[in-house]
């Protein structure tokens, strides 16, 4: 679970976005967009 959070605060890093916008977009990382995006919304859903 620790892994996954990981990679979530990879994603929110605003370096990482930097890059993450600059390179072209692989389908991996639409993935991990998609994932970042519902886990946001669950967190909301939860608060």
């Amino acid at each position: 679970m620790s892994g996954i959070l990981g990679i979530f605060e990879k994603l929110s890093n605003t370096n990482f976005k930097k890059s993450f916008v600059r390179r072209k977009i692989n389908p991996f990382d639409d993935f991990l967009l998609e994932i970042r995006l519902l886990f946001q919304k669950a967190i909301k859903k939860i608060e």
